[in-house]
């Protein structure tokens, strides 16, 4: 992993990273090229100690493999998606569209492929701290305005993340929640499939039939309200409300 450019040019002092890798070869490099760089990096060999600590202070980010020995990246990445919303970025060896998808969906911010770059992992863990932190900036309850959003039967909560239908939660993931949240925001129009893969998918991390996929998940959970939901042939999908 070679060097780079110093990251105190960034304007992102006092950094801290949690590293959640079991291979300790792979763990002290990137531990003494990142502390090189002067960010602060705390190891996790496995993840049975890492929720204890977020507890207890949170980290700017953290980098997480997959392949743990107590418990898989997959199920430790839900855990701390209950705890806190600072960016994840997955450091795995496998490399199928799949898997990113699914660790997209699953709430992941950004997948790195094993072998990296430094200069690569340093430009994705900068893009998702900053973009964290303008969010976390702009979205606290004082100053944001639309944190609640109603539309027909459907009320949307950005600030908590929560999604009720004629008063009842429902549980949405990640990428379902969006979706929803730009169909409220855009109540009765027709939006094109091009639209809402460009407004959820920004990573790109999309296959052909994503999106449907996606649309016949909110429609079950929706149940008796599913029909507000509706399809436009040949171009795409409306909240009719």
């Amino acid at each position: 992993m070679e060097s780079s450019k110093s990251w105190k040019d960034n304007n992102l002092p006092g950094m801290k990273i949690f590293l959640v890798e079991d291979d300790q070869v792979i763990a002290e490099n990137l531990k003494t090229v990142l502390e090189i760089e002067g960010i602060e990096v705390i190891h996790f060999p496995s993840g049975s100690n890492l929720i204890e600590k977020l507890v207890e202070k949170q980290p700017d980010a953290i980098l997480l493999d997959l392949m743990l020995p107590d418990i898989s990246g997959e199920k430790l990445l839900k855990e701390i998606r209950k705890k806190t919303d600072i960016p994840v970025i997955v450091i795995s060896a496998r490399d199928t569209e799949l898997d990113k998808v699914l660790l997209i969906e699953m709430g992941a911010d950004d997948y790195l492929t094993k072998p990296f770059s430094l200069i690569e992992l340093k430009a994705r863990l900068l893009r998702s701290i900053e973009r964290h932190r303008k969010i976390s900036k702009s979205e606290t309850k004082e100053e944001s305005e639309e944190w609640l959003i109603v539309a027909g039967p459907f009320e949307l909560n950005t600030y908590e993340h929560i999604f009720k239908v004629g008063g009842k939660s429902i549980e949405l993931t990640p990428k379902e929640f969006k979706i929803m949240e730009l169909f409220m925001r855009n109540p009765n129009r027709v939006l094109s499939r091009r639209q809402i893969e460009d407004a959820v998918w920004e990573d790109g991390y999309i296959t052909p039939k994503n999106l449907d996929v996606y649309v016949a998940r909110i429609r079950s959970k929706l149940g008796e309200f599913s029909i507000h939901l509706k399809s436009v042939r040949g171009f795409g999908y409306k909240l009719e409300v």
